[in-house]
């Protein structure tokens, strides 16, 4: 079955007649069409195209049409690829990026890694679990409401937080507990000087750390919105490591659609998958909290309990067996 196609904005005919010669059904409109296109219940395509060849941004519906049609494939075709675009775009809700020269092939492949098959879901109940602030428990009623649920007759077992999901969480308890503790630590600790010119204070760990993991996340995540001003003080990063921590853990929950096998383009030049960053934020992460670690014991200070059995604990995973 041919995948039907709106091209937006269509700078000249090449892209309608390669889609064309591709066997899909395309119809055109300017981009004062995608006003009727965001209205609910309007009948939408499979594959949203809109032309920015010869336009300096994304169209201000887009994000709108996004969460109106999550189903909605959105890709664009730019005349380069620019990181100020590719950063507005992912923020918008796009997922595929075409930028000249390129030819059918180039368009069959992205239309086909955004199409999105919709089915018609079984209705079922939600629960949803508000908490006041965070760390009061509210993670740990939800998913035991769903363990308590799953069996009983009748009833459709829910889905609870899967391994993905508390890789995520487990980062997230981990920045926490160790920002928490660098807060007791004097500003002499903190800037301490590093034993090499080439190693970094533990305020400078710690703001690389969130920075780049606010970076990752709005990568995963654009819809999330996250500052990329952090400031410097260590309520700040937590707030940070907070907010983009929860952007991770929405991916990992499947509450952001990612199509991971597709491809972005970096800022530093490279071209990788998505999956791949997904699984840097979380290795980053790792890896600069063990450093940090280091320099509060170079200090002479006991660094927090930070590794999974830790984690286990503290959640009630890991419990003592009775006797």
């Amino acid at each position: 079955m041919s995948k039907s196609i709106t091209l937006v904005g269509a700078a000249d005919r090449r892209p309608e007649e390669l889609l064309r010669a591709a066997g899909m059904h395309v119809s055109s409109m300017g981009e004062a069409g995608l006003n009727t296109l965001v209205s609910p219940g309007v009948k939408q395509p499979d594959v949203l195209i809109i032309d920015l060849r010869d336009s300096p941004a994304v169209p201000p519906l887009v994000p709108v049409l996004r969460r109106q049609h999550p189903n909605t494939g959105i890709m664009i075709i730019a005349a380069s690829l620019e990181p100020a675009l590719l950063v507005e775009a992912m923020r918008a809700g796009v997922t595929e990026v075409v930028a000249e020269p390129f030819e059918q092939e180039d368009l069959e492949k992205a239309v086909s890694r955004v199409s999105v098959q919709t089915s018609v879901s079984e209705v079922g109940d939600v629960i949803g679990f508000i908490g006041a602030k965070g760390g009061v428990g509210t993670t740990t009623v939800a998913v035991n409401v769903a363990t308590t649920l799953g069996p009983l007759p009748g009833r459709r077992r829910p889905m609870t937080r899967g391994a993905l999901g508390r890789i995520v969480e487990h980062n997230d308890w981990a920045n926490a507990a160790l920002i928490r503790a660098c807060a007791s630590l004097t500003d002499e600790q903190l800037e301490a000087t590093p034993r090499s010119p080439r190693e970094r204070t533990i305020r400078q760990v710690l703001t690389h750390l969130v920075e780049a993991q606010v970076g990752y996340a709005s990568m995963l995540s654009p819809e999330s919105r996250l500052r990329m001003d952090l400031g410097s003080s260590l309520e700040d990063l937590a707030r940070a490591a907070r907010d983009s921590g929860e952007g991770l853990q929405a991916v990992a929950d499947g509450e952001v659609t990612v199509l991971w096998e597709s491809d972005m383009r970096t800022s530093d030049g490279y071209v990788v998958k998505h999956w791949t960053v997904f699984v840097q934020a979380i290795n980053h992460g790792a890896e600069h909290r063990r450093q940090v670690c280091s320099i509060l014991r170079a200090l002479g200070v006991e660094p927090p309990r930070l590794d999974g059995w830790g984690f286990g604990e503290a959640t009630g995973a890991v419990v003592q067996a009775p006797a």
